[in-house]
């Protein structure tokens, strides 16, 4: 987990660097130019899903200052993110998935830079008692705020790094196996990072629809 977190503010400093060289940092991030983009729709995947071995990816659609959408992902946790959402589950191997809403406010008109948001939904956990062999399942509700920054190296290309904390509205399941008894935190700090890919939506339906 370490290694994804020098990873992940590494990736957003050396971007708000680049882009600090040829702007005003205020003036890009904060205010921008006054400039309205057009409507679009976006896909974006997570590098942390691959590299953990699972699977997951974001849909959404922007216009103005607001973009919304829906996340699924599935993965196995390791120690680290294990040990963020349970307590006392260092002999529990744990299998996570999900299915999120999220809605994003930015600053900026054209959906760039700094935003605000907010992410919620049920996600389910398989979980598997190593010294037992005993199998769980459990069920949680959470919303999670955040704040992030998205960056554009390309028109269409951009990198998404956020940083929130989820908390728990409510679970179900057992929170016992047959030898340990394991807790569930209220509070979850997460970061996030991700690649996405936009497509701008013509102003004219009977023109061509390039990426922008």
């Amino acid at each position: 987990m370490r290694l994804y977190l020098v990873c992940f503010f590494t990736i957003v400093l050396l971007q708000i660097q680049a882009y600090s060289q040829r702007e005003n940092l205020l003036e890009k991030y904060l205010l921008g130019k006054d400039k309205k983009a057009a409507a679009s729709v976006f896909a974006e995947f997570y590098p942390f899903h691959v590299l953990s071995g699972g699977i997951g990816g974001s849909i959404g659609y922007g216009s103005g200052h607001f973009t919304a959408g829906i996340t699924a992902f599935h993965l196995p946790l390791n120690d680290g993110f294990r040990d963020l959402i349970f307590e006392n589950a260092a002999d529990l191997e744990v299998n996570n998935s999900a299915v999120e809403a999220f809605f994003n406010y930015f600053l900026r008109r054209d959906r760039k830079g700094l935003y605000l948001g907010i992410i919620g939904g049920p996600e389910w956990f398989r979980l598997q008692d190593l010294s037992m062999g005993t199998r769980l399942r459990l069920t949680k509700a959470y919303i999670l705020p955040r704040i992030g920054v998205r960056l554009f190296p390309l028109r269409w290309l951009y990198i998404d790094g956020s940083y929130g904390v989820g908390v728990a509205i409510g679970s179900t399941g057992s929170k016992h196996s047959d030898n340990i008894s394991f807790k569930l935190n209220k509070t979850v700090p997460l970061p996030f990072l991700s690649v996405g890919l936009r497509y701008i939506l013509p102003r004219n339906p009977t023109q061509m629809n390039p990426l922008k």
